[in-house]
């Protein structure tokens, strides 16, 4: 279960959420963070889905702009909001969902780089229609994705029918890491240099 749903079901956070305070918290939890649980699934939102996922748990007739846009925050004041960061993230733990970590970052990325050896080896099949439809927005198609880099060799896998598309936006945000993370895969020999 994601952690959206995951906290839709959770009375303490719905509770806690009637607090102006507490949901300009938990909407900032959101913005330009990812949270990973045991099973190493991922969550992460847009910022308007962010406020989009407060106020629909609100259920106060707001919706994202009110979140997204500051108004929300800068009506209730920013100094409530650093009160209720500790409890947001406790209530995520509770829910078996930390951020996401280097180290995080650094496992998913080799575990991700095997499983694209292992699909390369695959015979090559038609391009998926899923694949063509992605592929008819990138100009340059054959020049941009022509390197080494994983993420050229994902595009690839993608275009040779190698991967599904659950596997190619899986493999897609393993490659996407902080550069904290490409120093300590250059230095570990994973990668010749940083992506």
């Amino acid at each position: 279960m994601n952690l959206e749903k995951a906290l839709k079901k959770d009375e303490e956070f719905l509770a806690l959420l009637k607090d102006e305070g507490f949901a300009c918290a938990a909407y900032e939890s959101f913005c330009n963070q990812v949270y990973i649980n045991e099973q190493r699934e991922r969550f992460s939102c847009s910022w308007r889905y962010a406020g989009r996922i407060v106020a629909e748990m609100r259920d106060e007739g707001e919706d994202y702009l009110d979140y997204y846009l500051g108004d929300f925050i800068e009506r209730t004041g920013l100094d409530r909001v650093p009160l209720h960061k500790d409890k947001v993230q406790e209530i995520y733990n509770r829910l078996g969902w930390r951020l996401l970590t280097v180290d995080d970052q650094v496992q998913d990325f080799k575990t991700a780089l095997e499983l694209l050896k292992e699909r390369r080896a695959l015979p090559k099949a038609e391009t998926p229609d899923w694949y063509e439809a992605i592929k008819g927005y990138m100009k340059g198609w054959d020049t941009r994705f022509a390197g080494d880099d994983p993420v050229s060799v994902v595009h690839r896998a993608a275009n040779d029918g190698q991967i599904t598309k659950e596997e190619y936006h899986f493999l897609h945000d393993r490659f996407f890491i902080e550069s904290e993370a490409a120093d300590i895969l250059v230095k570990q020999g994973v990668v010749k240099n940083k992506q």
